[in-house]
Order: C-alpha cells, then structure tokens, then sequence
C-alpha cells in the first residue's frame, strides 16, 4: 500500500525490537494522524505491547496458520522472512508444542475480537496473504475499492498504479530488505505454500 499510494505508513512496531537487519519502512513506530494507514498486532500481543488506535476502517490480513506460526518462531529469532532449520519434533518438543498452542489460541482471539466486535463498529476488509501472491491484481483492487469506497477502480489512476506495482514483482513490493540480495547469492525465493506442515503432528 505505501508502494501504491506513495506515502508512508504507520506501525506499533517499536524501533528498539524492529527485525535485525531487515526493517526498512520508514513510517515504523510512527501511530498518530500523520499516518493514514497503521500496522498493528492489536488486539494481538506484540514486541512492547500493542497500541490501541481508533479507526475508521480495518483491513485484516489472514493467511494459512501452519506457515504464520512458523512465521512468528522466525520473528522471535529476528527473521520474519526466513526457515526454520531445526527438526521441532525432536530438537525442541516441549516448547514447540507449547508455542503452537499459545499461537492457535493468539489466532482464536484475534479473529474472534474481528469478527465479533470490530465488525460492530467499524467496516472491515478480510484479506487473504495468499491470495496477495496468487492474484495480486484483482485483490489489491478489491482492497481500494474498500479503501477508496468505490464498487470498482477500473480506470482511475489508482489501478494504474497498483498495475505497474504488481508488474514490479517482488521488489515492488518487498518490505523486508535483506543484507544480502537472494537474487545476487544465486538463489531463487520460491512461494510455497504449506511447506512448514511436515513440522506438525496430526495432533
């Protein structure tokens, strides 16, 4: 979004917990009114604790839980965006199995506090993570037309922009800068999806 519309947005991220290495927004910690749009975990824990804001309108991002939980172990270690190496089952089993009940039970709150009281009160835009990777055209319209409070952006400069943003690929929209670039160490990121299930039991 702060690719698309050219202004910075806002996050309860504290500067002194940011991901090593790899912040690179400069909107972070940043919640009054001189940011239209905010990041937040709340009512979600997070690093400092998160901030509550009043809002106009929520736009709440889901994505598959086997790979989010992976995604916050990553966060604790300082890297949202990498892999896990160790085999969880047997390296570390009593505090896997207890983060991966804290987590389902974060999930359980978060989404019940959406969609039973938020929705009340404010309008909210459910969004798929994946679908941002799979179709990122159509969802990202259906977003400004959320945002915008329009049936359709079909030709306002808006899709124009959000059309050269997804032709950009992954470097238009990439907010985690890596020291190194993947692309430069002769690797390829791959979108996989359920690729962290093999770290779950059946339980």
């Amino acid at each position: 979004m702060q690719n698309i519309l050219g202004v910075h947005t806002g996050s309860d991220m504290p500067l002194d917990q940011t991901i090593n290495n790899q912040i690179n927004l400069a909107g972070e910690e940043i919640t009054d009114a001189s940011v239209w749009i905010k990041k937040t975990h709340d009512p979600a824990s997070s690093p400092g604790g998160a901030v509550i804001h009043k809002s106009n309108k929520i736009i709440c991002i889901v994505r598959n839980p086997f790979d989010t939980i992976i995604s916050s172990l990553n966060l604790i270690s300082g890297d949202h965006s990498g892999q896990l190496n160790e085999d969880l089952q047997k390296d570390i089993p009593a505090f896997w199995q207890a983060f991966v009940r804290e987590k389902t039970n974060n999930f359980k709150d978060f989404h019940s506090f959406v969609l039973l009281e938020a929705m009340e009160h404010v309008p909210v835009h459910l969004m798929r993570y994946e679908d941002l990777l799979i179709r990122p055209q159509e969802t990202l319209e259906d977003l400004f037309c959320f945002v915008m409070g329009k049936k359709s952006v079909e030709g306002l400069n808006i899709q124009k922009r959000i059309k050269a943003a997804v032709e950009m690929g992954h470097k238009s929209t990439q907010a985690y800068s890596m020291k190194v670039d993947m692309e430069e160490a002769g690797q390829k990121k791959k979108t996989v999806f359920n690729r962290n299930i093999s770290k779950y039991t059946e339980e």
